[in-house]
């Protein structure tokens, strides 16, 4: 993704362009790659520190934002300095303004919101309160009257289809650059998962769902982590293959439990695959579609990882108890193999081997 970060610093040292688009979908890591390789390099000692001549940044969510003198506020009491090593002094903050005279809010106004890098993050998800064409005005007159630089991200596919129509209207006038922020699944995987004991077992559990959203990409992670603390008592004495199945389990429920892409519940995944129950034609599909995912059955143990992700909870003994069998079966099956393989070698039948005949050492 260089070549976004290279597009992002010549539109903050190019003294023409004001305002800049940054557009991609919910969850790939817009906002990420904006703090994690933009701004931490405004605010950092290192060679490639990026020199700004701006005296303040501030970002804001317009999540929730309802008029524009909400809006000048968080930008205001967010910022930063950032080229002094002190922040901006303020006199006053957002729940004091609130709660006293008149005065400060007409005070507020007079601030002028000059001389900032400002971040506009989350522009869908604004108030209905407030609509768009107010908020690119406010945006327009940050950008022609005063010495700002201003970065917008949002998820264009999210707008309405009047504020879609209305940002092609006046995207001319107002946004001089854009950018989509579109990265590949493993880049995102990678910036999660990085120095993971499972990464590699992560990464081939999610490459048939192609997930990117770092946020349902974080969820994995912390129930991987969460999961294998709880289970300490007997992780040493796990098989490792069975720690890979329920590494990927895991990975499978959890995507499965946030995923908006195909139309079935978490709930329903018992009845999907207990081969019990006839499908309609349409869950059949989704049946086949899941199949194609790597997944093929639900285990005794996946019962409780489910109900974890549905109501906050397992039990730990039940979960225990199941991979203990679960373990000792493919314990079995591996002595098994071994075995098949070592007759076949001295040219003895293996049709008279079952499971029975290997006893747990």
């Amino acid at each position: 993704m260089d070549h976004i970060k290279k597009s992002i610093i010549a539109f903050l040292k190019n003294p023409t362009l004001k305002v800049i688009a940054i557009k991609g979908d919910w969850g790939v890591g817009k906002t990420h790659f904006w703090q994690n390789k933009i701004i931490t390099k405004i605010f950092s000692d290192v060679e490639e520190k990026i020199l700004l001549e701006k005296e303040y940044y501030s970002y804001v969510s317009l999540f929730n934002i309802e008029n524009i003198t909400d809006l000048k506020t968080k930008i205001y009491y967010e910022s930063k300095s950032i080229n002094n090593d002190n922040s901006k002094i303020k006199s006053y903050n957002h729940i004091e303004l609130i709660n006293q005279s008149t005065t400060i809010s007409q005070q507020l106004q007079k601030i002028k919101i000059d001389n900032y890098l400002i971040c506009l993050d989350d522009i869908e998800r604004k108030s209905k309160k407030i609509s768009l064409q107010t908020i690119l005005g406010y945006i327009s007159e940050l950008k022609e009257n005063y010495n700002n630089k201003i970065v917008i991200i949002f998820n264009e596919n999210e707008l309405s289809r009047h504020d879609k129509i209305l940002l092609h209207k006046y995207k001319e006038k107002i946004i001089d650059a854009s950018i989509e922020y579109k990265p590949s699944a493993e880049y995102n995987q990678n910036i999660i998962f990085k120095d993971h004991l499972y990464i590699e077992i992560i990464k081939k559990a999610l490459e048939p769902m192609n997930v990117k959203n770092m946020r349902i990409l974080k969820f994995i992670e912390n129930n991987i982590d969460f999961f294998f603390k709880s289970l300490k008592n007997i992780y040493l004495s796990m098989e490792e293959t069975v720690k890979l199945e329920v590494v990927s389990t895991i990975v499978f429920d959890t995507w499965l439990y946030y995923q908006t892409e195909i139309n079935i519940s978490l709930q329903e995944l018992e009845d999907f695959f207990s081969y019990r129950i006839k499908l309609s034609e349409e869950k059949e599909i989704i049946r086949r579609k899941i199949i194609n995912y790597g997944y093929h059955h639900l285990e005794e143990y996946e019962k409780e990882i489910i109900n974890y992700l549905l109501e906050g909870y397992f039990n730990e003994e039940k979960l225990t108890l199941e991979l203990q069998k679960l373990s000792e079966k493919k314990l079995k099956n591996q002595k098994l193999k071994t075995l098949m393989i070592s007759w076949k070698n001295y040219g003895v039948s293996t049709t008279i081997i079952s499971l029975e005949m290997i006893p747990i050492f």
